[in-house]
Order: C-alpha cells, then sequence, then structure tokens
C-alpha cells in the first residue's frame, strides 16, 4: 500500500471516528419549540393516565389540539401514594398525547406496579410532567452548574455513549437528597447536590456514576416541566412547584391558625409518653434521629411552643404533649447548693443558659390549669438562676459552670442565648411585676445596644429584637424603638422579595419569595426565627405610631408566613411519602430538604400566632378548614380562656368561636 493510500485510509478512519461519537453523544432531536398548557390541559392529561393505570386505556376525546400537536419532548408519568415509593415511565413520542399513553401503558404492564399499585388506585395520586425548555449544560464543574442549575426545579438528562438517562427536578424532593443524615454537616446543597444527583442519574442508568464527567462520551442539558397533581387520589389537578404548592399569598387569620396549629400538632403526635419529643424525622426514609442528635435547648423551645399553640387553639391534644414534655425538663431541674432561691437545669451534666431561658419561657407560658404550686416556685428560682448567670454590665455567662468560677465572661457572648435569656426576663415581668426582673432586662437592654454600635453592619439577634420590642412599654425608653428598626433593616435587606433585597438581587424563583438570604434555596428556620423578630417588631411599630415602619414590617412578616407555609407538609404537599400521616403539620429544613426537626416548627408557629392580627388586619378573619374546622377556636379573638376553649371543643353543643364568627371578614 503506497503511503497515499495509507493516509487516505487514516483520516477515513479519523473521520469514522469522530463521526462516531458525535452520534454517541447525540440524543434524540429535541427541538426548542415550547408548550404551554392550560388548566384543562392538566385535568385532561391526568383524568387519561388514571383511566389508563386503573383499566389499561386510555380515552384521548378529551385532549385539546395542544396536546395532540407535534412536540418532541419527553413525558413522564407518576403514581404516589397507597403506602408506596413513587414509581413512574417515561415516553417520547411525536405529542404529548403520545407520550402519555405510551408512558401510562408501560406503567401499567410493569411487574412491580402490578404488585404494589394495582387495587389500590383509590389511595394513589397521579402526576405528569412534561419536558420544556431543554438547554445544553456546557460545563463539568459542579461550582458553576450549581449557579444553572436548581434542584428540585430543574431536570437533568445525560447521553452517554448513546444512550440517554433522564431525572425530574422533583427527584430531589421525592427521594430525599437534601440530607445525608441528621447532623448539620449533612445538609446537601450548592455543588454537593449537583454531583449527588448527577451520579444518582448514572447509577440508575447502569453506567459509572463518574459518566458525567467524560467529556468525549457524555453531554449534559438541564430542563423544566410542566406539572399536573391531583390534590388527592381523583381529586382536582393542580400545578405544582418544586415537588410542592405555592399558596394564595393573601393569608387570612384562620387559615395561619391552622397553620400553626398543624405545626403544635406534628411536636405533639410525636412527643413520647415520657415526654421525650421526636427531636429530628426524616420522612422520606421514615427514620427519626438516634438519642445522641438530641438538644435540651431546642426541647424546652418546643415545650414553649406547644404551650403558646394550646393557648391560641384550646386543643388538648398540645396541652397534654406539653405536659408530658415539660415533666421531662422539670426532672432535670436541680436547686443550687449555694442558694436555695436559685434553680437551674441540668441536662446530662450540662447547664446551658439557654436552655435555662427556654425552660423559663415554657413555665411562663404555662396555661394556669397546669400551673401547680410546684411549678410556680420553680419558675421563681429559675428566674434567679438567669439573674446568677448575668453579669453588671448586662452580659452571660455561657454555662453554668463559668457561674460557679466566676469567670472570665465569654467575648464574644455566646449566639442566641443572650436574648433568649433577655426575652425570658422581659415576659417574667409581664406577669409577676417584680422589679428584679425588669432590672435584669434593662441591663439586657443596654448590653445589645452597645453590642450592636459596635458593629451595626452585624446579622441582629432574632431574641434580642423581640425582647427589646416587648420591652417597650415598661419603660417607654425611646432608644428601644430605634435600635429595634436599625436591626429589622438588616432583615429587610436579607429576605427575598422585599425592596430593598431586590435593589441587590433578582428574586431567581417564585418559591423563594419571604425567604432568608442566608442560604441557597431558603432554608425554613432562618426565615421563621427572624420572623419572630420582625412579629414583635411591627407590635412596636403601631405602638409608637410608626406607619411606614409598620407597613414595611407587615409586607415583610407576610411574605416569611407565605414562605413557610410552601414548607409546610399538609395532605396536598406529602403525596410522595410512604407514611404521609407522621410529616402532616411539619416545617421541613428548606425547599429541597424534607427533614423536620422540633424547631423548625416551633419557630414557625410563634410567629404565625403573634402574626394573627397582621393577617386579619390584611386579608380578614376567613374559615377555618376540613383539617382544622371543629377541633380548634381562635382563643385570643374569641377572648376566652383555653381551659374554656377546650370545654367548648369536647362538648358538641357549645358555640365555638369559629360558628359565633364564621363570615367574618
Amino acid at each position: 500500500m503506497n503511503s497515499a493510500l495509507r493516509i487516505t485510509v487514516v483520516i477515513l478512519a479519523l473521520l469514522m471516528l469522530v463521526v462516531a461519537c458525535d452520534k454517541a453523544a447525540t440524543p434524540v432531536d429535541y427541538t426548542h419549540k415550547r408548550v404551554t398548557l392550560t388548566d384543562e390541559d392538566r385535568t385532561a392529561l391526568v383524568g387519561a393516565a388514571r383511566q389508563c393505570l386503573e383499566e389499561g386505556k386510555i380515552d384521548s376525546s378529551a385532549f385539546s389540539s395542544t396536546l395532540n400537536a407535534p412536540y418532541n419532548k419527553d413525558v413522564f408519568v407518576y403514581a404516589f401514594g397507597a403506602g408506596n415509593r413513587p414509581m413512574h415511565m417515561r415516553a417520547h413520542e411525536k405529542t404529548i398525547a403520545a407520550s402519555l399513553e405510551k408512558a401510562c401503558s408501560a406503567l401499567y404492564t410493569n411487574d412491580r406496579f402490578s404488585r404494589k399499585f394495582k387495587g389500590k388506585m383509590k389511595q394513589a395520586r397521579i402526576g405528569v410532567y412534561i419536558m420544556d425548555d431543554l438547554k445544553e449544560v456546557n460545563t463539568r464543574s459542579v461550582k458553576k452548574m450549581k449557579r444553572i442549575i436548581e434542584p428540585g426545579v430543574h431536570g437533568l438528562m445525560v447521553s452517554y455513549k448513546g444512550e440517554l438517562g433522564y431525572q425530574l427536578g422533583e427527584e430531589v424532593l421525592f427521594n430525599g437528597w437534601g440530607m445525608k443524615g441528621f447532623g448539620d454537616r449533612d445538609r446537601v446543597s450548592g455543588s454537593g447536590m449537583e454531583q449527588r444527583r448527577l451520579e444518582r442519574l448514572c447509577r440508575a442508568a447502569d453506567w459509572p456514576h463518574t459518566a458525567w464527567k467524560d467529556k468525549v462520551q457524555s453531554r449534559i442539558w438541564h430542563f423544566t416541566t410542566h406539572t399536573a397533581l391531583e390534590m388527592e387520589p381523583g381529586g382536582k389537578v393542580f400545578e405544582s412547584y418544586r415537588a410542592f404548592m405555592l399558596w394564595p399569598k393573601e393569608i387570612t387569620r384562620s387559615r395561619l391558625l391552622e397553620s400553626a396549629w398543624l405545626a403544635g400538632r406534628h411536636l405533639a403526635m410525636h412527643t413520647d409518653k415520657k415526654g421525650k419529643l421526636g427531636y429530628h424525622y426524616r420522612p422520606v426514609r421514615d427514620e427519626f434521629a438516634k438519642d445522641k442528635y438530641y438538644n435540651i435547648v431546642r426541647h424546652a423551645g418546643s415545650v414553649w411552643g406547644l404551650f403558646t399553640a394550646y393557648n391560641a387553639t384550646g386543643d388538648r391534644f398540645l396541652f397534654e404533649a406539653g405536659q408530658r414534655a415539660l415533666t421531662y425538663l422539670e426532672n432535670e431541674i436541680k436547686i443550687a447548693e449555694e442558694d436555695p432561691e436559685v434553680a437551674f437545669l441540668d441536662y446530662r451534666g450540662r447547664s446551658y443558659l439557654g436552655t435555662n431561658a427556654l425552660t423559663l419561657l415554657s413555665l411562663i407560658e404555662i396555661p394556669n390549669e397546669a400551673l401547680t404550686p410546684k411549678l410556680l416556685e420553680l419558675r421563681t428560682k429559675l428566674g434567679n438562676g438567669l439573674i446568677a448567670f448575668q453579669v453588671e454590665d448586662g452580659r452571660f455567662y455561657k454555662s453554668w459552670r463559668e457561674v460557679m468560677r466566676g469567670g472570665p465572661v465569654p467575648d464574644p457572648q455566646p449566639r442566641y442565648f443572650p436574648g433568649e435569656a433577655f426575652l425570658a426576663l422581659v415576659k417574667f415581668y409581664e406577669i409577676d411585676r417584680n422589679e428584679k426582673w425588669l432590672t435584669a432586662a434593662s441591663k439586657c437592654a443596654a448590653a445589645q445596644m452597645r453590642e450592636w454600635d459596635s458593629n451595626p453592619k452585624q446579622q441582629p439577634d432574632a431574641w434580642v429584637v423581640q425582647a427589646m420590642s416587648r420591652l417597650y412599654p415598661f419603660t417607654n425608653n425611646e432608644k428601644l424603638p430605634e435600635y429595634v428598626f436599625k436591626m429589622v433593616e438588616w432583615h429587610f435587606h436579607h429576605q427575598w422579595g422585599m425592596p430593598e433585597k431586590g435593589k441587590r438581587q433578582a428574586m431567581p424563583y417564585a418559591d423563594y419569595f419571604g425567604g432568608a438570604d442566608n442560604s441557597t434555596p431558603p432554608r425554613s428556620t432562618p426565615t421563621s426565627a427572624r420572623n419572630e423578630a420582625n412579629t414583635e417588631a411591627w407590635h412596636l411599630a403601631r405602638r409608637v405610631g410608626n406607619a411606614e415602619m409598620e407597613k414595611r414590617l407587615g409586607d415583610s412578616v407576610m411574605a416569611a408566613l407565605w414562605h413557610n407555609s410552601v414548607d409546610q407538609f399538609r395532605p396536598e404537599t406529602s403525596y410522595f411519602l410512604s407514611d404521609p400521616e407522621k410529616a402532616l403539620g411539619g416545617i421541613r429544613g428548606s425547599l429541597i430538604s424534607n427533614d423536620i426537626r422540633i424547631d423548625y416548627n416551633q419557630h414557625f408557629l410563634s410567629a404565625a400566632i403573634n402574626g394573627l392580627d397582621l393577617a386579619e388586619e390584611r386579608y380578614g378573619v376567613g374559615e377555618l378548614g376540613p383539617l382544622s374546622s371543629g377541633k380548634i377556636i381562635d382563643v385570643h379573638k374569641a377572648k376566652i380562656d383555653p381551659a374554656e376553649a377546650a370545654k367548648q371543643l369536647s362538648d358538641p353543643t357549645a358555640e365555638t368561636e369559629e360558628k359565633a364568627g364564621e363570615g367574618e371578614k
């Protein structure tokens, strides 16, 4: 063979290799055509899918021209519920209608579907997801991917050696990928989430888990989906967003009270006979955290939350759980050897300021019918204990051990604990006008003002904002509203949906609205904890007649309450869990993490109950929904004792506030 022929053969071989590689990495010829679905389209799609999965046939006569028009992207059909993990099939035909029929038929004839779902379709919910807005990802850097691929919103498609693998954005929620365990470091987000998703996609496609990194033989795309999901088996169809629901932003007083009650109910139903709470729950795995993770500070805060919710609703279930959980705390309270008038809570050999403050708040919030002489005495001694933690300049020791050593005073001060103690002292003075509580609280205020002046750009402590707001009526110190309003300005600049934040950064996704911006996507507890502060500041703004600040705070509070309502598991949004009842009412960790921890519930219900008057002012009283109607009374609006409300609820002949206030606006 002469040299020219050899060169020709080599060139042809190289060309064939290039063509083979391009073909291997090129998916079906997707088009850039977009589609717009109507509510009627969604209802027709889900109805046809249900018919196919129940009867093995499909009636497409109700399909619009849109569903029968050429559309070159995939359709996914999911079955949820009936005590099972979600199942799905995908199809890609020339129209949405044809793709739906093929996907449904494949799912209907699947052996696992037959075992798990057939005969249980009355307990199952159907979802249809249509791919759209497909865009190629031109990087293998997960640090760059996290800026363009949003977990829960964007699906992924990968081609590898001529094969295609798919993953809906919602799979992040369906599979609980936002947490790997129960520790703070077990949260998965950012580049870690992108890597986890891609590796899971590759494994599901039976490829090496690093196949997505192969720049020669793989390509990556992200896409959005049009969704159609049943609210209940065979029920109304809605458009989900990131696997959950974007509720109306007009939250009435009754709707807000129901949400707060549900969060309290979640705490109560996972409080055992000894008073220990189900500290941290991962509902996809149906698994609670082990005892080593148990946090007694958050336990104490949850007792306070249970009593707060009972005092607002009259639900005895909350009261009884709160009593058990308080007993769990009471068993750990010790009397100081040095002073029999001082008590402190010592849990497993440790006594921290925050635990003592929140335990005192529980005993301040305790319903009158549960306040025994013994608890009354302990409450005063715990108040004395907080004063023992305090030094003359208003700062605090962190632990009882430091109190006993006599120093040094922690500098900087521990996070949250001083603010919790400050709030406990103020609220104690509200019910027991002993001047020593007011004196100690005033020292706290002075110390916190000095701390703020040292760095006015710092993130404020939400507990301090609450305490200063509540202290003002007893001192008329005009510096208190001045500092409170300076502090909440920081919140405005770090909350999605607020104009102050919008000037710096546009809101990227609809469910970010109202959320705190300290993580991406927003987490529930930073949002609700700051909102506890803002609700108190709103009441302060009304008291001092600052109409502008009242309006801005009102906007911020309602936005945060909406964001947390999106975070709450309700019957409509727990469809992908095998045991939805165990998650009902729980506030999840973030928009991409399903975990429920006791403090997520407590912070939300506290802010929600304190925001009831604002919700009524903005959107009216409204009516209780079917979950809560006849089970709770708006105690604060009715201006009755919670024990009286509980009595009315237990007596079907009693006239309830819910009936008396029916139709109010």
